[in-house]
């Protein structure tokens, strides 16, 4: 009988192993580190054996504080030489990063369900027969390691941007320091004044008084607005002008030419102005399916023909996903989606929102995957839930469907 065989051997070997292959192993590797509550403890390449059954045996863990970039890591190196689908290698992205989205191992493997093939044993019992015994005549490599066969992405990129804010607000406080001392002395300096003149010494008459404290009051007025305006230039809030600037009379301006009316989408109210809400940079990223659709978008409101045999039945309520066999997915509308990244598009900048699309093609509900990524990230769900589509077919007539949108702040 064959003996197991270590993934090292595997990676050492260079035997061709399957994208879904390779998803399937990692996951059952999380799920042992999860049962045994070890997800901060991660194994290395020659402490998991495959047995010629099927069966992943975890030999051992090193302890790690960064579990989820270690196990996107294994991912990564499993699937180097795999034609895998272009979600799955910005997924991998994402868990290797250094600051990933995913707050934990659980969290990760989660994610990782969307790639999965049903009945994940019949699946690594597959890859074990194949692999098992390529494997076992060719000398394993005990020095092969993760950081060897995929290197992590350096973190010293994220450490200069954490001391960029710590230098600006030093700066801040600097400033804040001058502001204050150049008051303190205007005051040293009035109440100077005030003391010569109930003291005789100054001026004699109203007139030159007067003159005085108008001279006074304007040299304490400017330099007041010059430490102030330094202030809120540097916090980013603009510059502060005196009141003879801000009052002068500015050019009458032009008349703007009268805007066209915005159609509004039949159905549904604009409630609120376009530009109260962020711009989306979107990507609809799911495969293309064998058979595609009409080409010509199909209003929110049309209604399908009457079911014939093997359609859905009216009124089905079932929510279809991209795993659903024999379902048309549906097709963006306003706006069209692009179908994939542009060469130079940094895939980190990705998230993920879940769209609830009913049979009439509009947006029933809007979910973020992950935590939030920037402070647009919630703004994202008000957006999408005004987008149209095509609607899913099943047979023909529109079905509910979940769909997974990628996005990303312009």
């Amino acid at each position: 009988m064959s003996e197991s065989v270590t993934l090292a051997s595997v990676l050492s070997s260079q035997v061709s192993i399957q994208w879904f292959e390779a998803v399937a192993v990692v996951r059952e590797i999380c799920d042992r580190l999860l049962s045994v509550a070890s997800d901060r403890a991660i194994p290395e390449l020659q402490q998991v054996n495959l047995s010629p059954e099927g069966y992943l045996d975890i030999v051992g863990v090193i302890p790690t504080e960064e579990p989820v970039r270690r196990m996107g890591q294994l991912l990564q190196a499993l699937v180097a030489n795999a034609d895998a689908p272009i979600q799955l290698r910005l997924l991998i992205t994402q868990a290797t990063s250094p600051t990933p989205p995913y707050a934990s191992l659980r969290e990760y493997s989660e994610a990782l369900g969307f790639f999965e093939r049903p009945e994940r044993s019949t699946v690594l019992n597959a890859l074990a027969v194949r692999i098992t015994s390529t494997v076992q005549s060719t000398a394993p490599d005990r020095s092969l390691t993760l950081d060897a066969v995929a290197p992590l992405p350096s973190t010293e990129k994220v450490t200069e941007k954490k001391k960029a804010p710590v230098e600006q607000a030093q700066r801040r406080s600097r400033n804040w320091v001058f502001a204050v001392a150049a008051i303190v002395i205007l005051a040293v300096i009035a109440g100077g004044a005030w003391y010569a003149r109930t003291s005789g010494v100054g001026p004699q008459n109203r007139q030159e008084v007067n003159a005085l404290a108008d001279r006074a009051s304007e040299a304490m007025g400017t330099a007041i607005v010059a430490g102030a305006s330094k202030v809120t230039e540097t916090l980013g809030l603009g510059r502060i002008v005196p009141a003879k600037e801000s009052t002068a009379p500015a050019p009458a301006p032009a008349p703007p030419p009268p805007a066209a009316a915005k159609p509004t989408p039949r159905g549904r109210a604009a409630t609120e102005p376009a530009d109260s809400l962020p711009t989306i940079v979107a990507f609809d990223l799911d495969p293309i399916p064998a058979t595609k659709p009409s080409p010509a978008p199909v209003e929110p409101a049309a209604t399908a023909a009457a079911p014939t045999s093997g359609e859905a039945p009216e009124g089905d309520e079932t929510i279809y996903s991209v795993n659903s066999g024999s379902i048309v997915p549906p097709l963006g509308v306003r706006p069209k989606l692009a179908r994939q990244l542009p060469p130079d598009f940094d895939p980190t900048r990705l998230g993920r929102i879940e769209l609830i699309i009913g049979v009439d093609g509009t947006v029933e509900s809007a979910k973020l995957l992950g935590p939030p990524r920037t402070v647009n990230d919630g703004l994202f769900l008000s957006v999408a839930k005004a987008w149209v589509f095509q609607p899913a077919l099943k047979g023909g007539v529109p079905v509910r469907y979940r769909k997974t949108i990628w996005v990303a702040s312009p």
